[in-house]
């Protein structure tokens, strides 16, 4: 990090205990706005991503030590703004699911609660089990957003991805046996594509988009 006037490149500095930063309060938003469902409220509910995907910053911006909020802090936070009115949310977390274990309890202190709240989130598709999907579903999961990234073995590994195509399809068909929508996040990496594979994304496109005519690509 470069500070002006500074000749030497300054360390960065993490927060630690995520709990002791303060959580916006539902007066920075008007109150005519809880009557209108369509904003979605952001969530973080953790920082920092220890998985070294090769193209990401989240490291770099947030550092690579997984910091969280204590599950009931962050249940009570959503409870005040469910209070004032308010309805979707979305947990802008990288990985809703890592750890796993502090997922399902963020989805159990929301049932404790008994929240009427909808949420969407974004999932890696590695370490998905059915209790998890059965819990996000029953918190007012709608919606995820698979990462994805490609549909190539080879560039999954060059990606530094931890997992392969059956993880995703196998992730995806968990999530839709429990009525929670996928969306998937997928791009066109050229720096990662060997010569062989050059003309591997337009062509795999094509046959998903001929099967697929809902689908915006």
């Amino acid at each position: 990090m470069h500070i002006r006037d500074h000749d030497e490149p300054q360390l960065k500095i993490f927060a630690e205990d995520l709990d002791e930063l303060t959580l916006p309060d539902t007066s920075i938003l008007s109150v005519s706005a809880s009557r209108n469902h369509e904003p979605w409220i952001p969530v973080q509910t953790r920082r920092g991503c220890p998985l070294k995907c090769s193209y990401c910053s989240t490291a770099t911006i947030e550092g690579s030590l997984l910091r969280k909020r204590s599950p009931g802090i962050v249940a009570a936070w959503l409870e005040n703004w469910v209070k004032a009115g308010y309805v979707n949310f979305f947990f802008v977390d990288n990985t809703f699911n890592l750890p796993p274990a502090y997922a399902k309890s963020i989805c159990r202190q929301i049932l404790e609660r008994e929240l009427d709240m909808l949420w969407r989130c974004i999932i890696y598709p590695k370490n998905i089990d059915e209790e998890i999907v059965e819990l996000m579903a029953m918190a007012g999961c709608r919606q995820i957003s698979l990462g994805f990234e490609s549909g190539s073995e080879e560039i999954l590994k060059n990606m530094n991805k931890q997992y392969t195509l059956e993880d995703v399809r196998t992730t995806s068909v968990m999530f839709a046996d429990y009525g929670i929508e996928r969306m998937g996040f997928l791009f066109h990496p050229h720096f990662y594509l060997s010569k062989e594979l050059g003309g591997w994304l337009p062509e795999r496109l094509k046959e998903w988009q001929a099967s697929r005519p809902y689908v915006i690509m």
